[in-house]
């Protein structure tokens, strides 16, 4: 079906019909929103059309005599939301409806700023949905714009369960079951782990170690940090690694940087010539990735830690700094 712009041929489809009839597929016509396609010109220009069909087999349509079907309209984005309890539904929803409703109207070339402005409006709620899921999947590789909502949802999902840790055994072999015996596990073990087993030297004779650094690679490393090194560090973290404790990815600072920039940079600052004590951000979630599938011993972990941004860009900013004089004092 098609409104605007210049009538096709019939012949051109005959070929189509003719394999949809010797196949007895039957093409299941939509209750409502014929359109799914829009060519986003003005006036009489304006071209409406319905480029997709559902097509049942006669056997099916026997089977299910009320089947219906709906069209997805051509939005920002080609998958429509299967987040059923992102509190963004109800939005993407109502959304969704008044474009359809603006389409199906019957004077839509005077509402094409309408159309336009809705899509970018859908557009924003789709990007950050499939971000937020991102997170959730913990897939390095997804881009606003590779989107696949439900994908992710399953994949979220599917490495909640993997992750799940049924049980645990406790250090004289035991079994625990509850979470709360379980945080007491891992608690235990990593107090044990970290504790010192060995006695610390304090006085060590440093005169048997060669020199390695000179006056001008003491110069270099003493000298203050530039906003031209700090920004230089930022860009070269990913942007789409886990959070720290403060829940905020470095794609937030990216996107956000005409906002918080200047504060981050000073605080960048503080921190890299020993204004401020590092302690007040040095704050990190513990992480524990499983290195075998269904773990249940302490040992089967590999702990991380996740770290704020603001650490991220620090130890980078010192990392490049030092990177030019390693090879020399390493042996």
């Amino acid at each position: 079906m098609r409104r605007g712009g210049r009538r096709k041929q019939r012949v051109l489809m005959e070929d189509f019909k003719n394999v949809l009839e010797e196949l007895a597929l039957v093409d299941i016509k939509t209750s409502r929103g014929w359109f799914a396609w829009i060519n986003n010109r003005d006036g009489d220009a304006m071209v409406k059309e319905r480029l997709d069909r559902f097509v049942l087999s006669s056997m099916a349509c026997s089977a299910y005599p009320y089947i219906d079907t709906n069209v997805i309209r051509q939005t920002s984005s080609d998958h429509k939301a299967f987040n059923k309890y992102n509190k963004r539904k109800h939005q993407i929803n109502k959304l969704s409806k008044k474009l359809d409703d603006i389409i199906d109207a019957p004077n839509a070339q005077a509402n094409l700023n309408s159309i336009k402005e809705t899509r970018l409006k859908l557009k924003k709620l789709y990007e950050e949905d499939e971000i937020y899921w991102a997170q959730r999947s913990r897939i390095g590789w997804l881009k606003e714009s590779d989107g696949n909502t439900k994908f992710f949802h399953m994949r979220a999902t599917s490495r909640r369960k993997k992750n799940d840790i049924d049980r645990l055994k406790d250090s004289s072999g035991g079994w625990v079951y509850n979470n709360r015996d379980k945080c007491r596990v891992a608690r235990d073990y990593f107090i044990d782990l970290f504790q010192t087993s060995t006695n610390i030297v304090n006085n060590m004779d440093m005169s048997c170690i060669p020199k390695c650094v000179n006056e001008e690679m003491n110069k270099n490393l003493t000298k203050s940090f530039t906003d031209e090194e700090i920004l230089r560090a930022f860009n070269q973290i990913n942007p789409r690694k886990a959070p720290g404790s403060d829940g905020l990815p470095g794609i937030f600072f990216k996107e956000n940087w005409e906002v918080v920039g200047k504060d981050i940079l000073s605080c960048c600052h503080d921190f890299l010539n020993a204004v401020v004590d590092m302690s007040s951000i040095n704050e990190t979630i513990i992480v524990l990735i499983p290195k075998i599938n269904e773990p249940t011993d302490m040992t089967n972990f590999c702990p991380i830690s996740l770290c704020r941004v603001f650490d991220k860009i620090i130890a980078k900013t010192m990392a490049n700094c030092l990177k030019g004089i390693l090879p020399m004092c390493i042996s």
